[in-house]
């Protein structure tokens, strides 16, 4: 999706349901669980559970999901309050091709506390042009934050390792995907980026570095869990971070 010449950022099935949604015990070959344990909320307290992901027989990855965050530690934890606002906001695109869309009301809801609908936003989109049938350009992936008094910013060459920047409450952290790779890393196939979602938190565990998603592109995409390295396999570089306005 870095090329111009690939129109378009769309969602990669007709329905939700065609999507794959929590995972099956019997389809994963492994899932387990982890705690995160935050300093500054006091010795051993857990601040989220996540169940972890695994790659199924087909070499489908089904992708882990926040479970909890413990109010107690999200109060010691700015960090904690606006990873459980950020799922507190999450919605299921309306359209098929209305990821972006989504991703940014997502993104204004949880800046400005706001109650936005993708509807209203939509509608906003396909008056300027930003928004069709076919989908939203990557250079116009943010214009509707940008309208609605957001400072945005598209970088190419994003490295994954500085997806960190999604983990300051104050940023928020769009990023254009392959579908297909998310959904199977291990197919031989070229990133071609046609899917947008929001990078919540990228968190260093025992069991490796894991990526945060909000994906709205199904019903089971809220604070969906992947491995960096299955998330890296389907990513290309490209983001958009939106930030509040800053005050004169």
């Amino acid at each position: 999706m870095l090329e111009e010449t690939v129109p378009e950022i769309f969602k990669p099935f007709e329905t939700p349901n065609e999507i794959p949604g929590p995972a099956d015990p019997e389809q994963a070959l492994e899932m387990s669980e982890f705690e995160r344990y935050d300093e500054t909320a006091g010795e051993g307290m857990e601040a989220y559970s996540v169940t972890r992901g695994g790659f199924a027989e087909s070499g489908l990855y089904v992708p882990g999901h926040v479970e909890e965050i413990n109010p107690e530690a999200a109060e010691f934890d700015p960090e904690m309050q606006e990873l459980a606002n950020e799922l507190d906001t999450w919605i299921e695109q309306k359209e098929p091709m209305s990821c972006a869309v989504a991703s940014q009301t997502m993104a204004i809801n949880q800046l400005e506390h706001g109650g936005y609908s993708e509807q209203e936003l939509i509608d906003l989109a396909r008056e300027k042009g930003w928004y069709d049938t076919n989908g939203t350009l990557p250079r116009d992936v943010g214009k509707v934050a940008e309208t609605m008094g957001a400072e945005v910013e598209r970088r190419r060459g994003v490295d994954p390792a500085e997806l960190t920047i999604a983990n300051d409450p104050s940023v928020k952290v769009l990023a254009n995907i392959d579908s297909t790779l998310l959904l199977f890393p291990e197919c031989d196939k070229r990133c071609k980026p046609d899917h947008c979602v929001q990078v919540l938190r990228v968190e260093d565990t025992e069991q490796g570095q894991l990526v945060i998603l909000n994906d709205p592109g199904y019903e089971g995409g809220r604070g969906a869990v992947y491995p960096m390295e299955v998330f890296a396999k389907a990513y290309r570089g490209d983001i958009t971070t939106i930030r509040k306005e800053q005050e004169a």
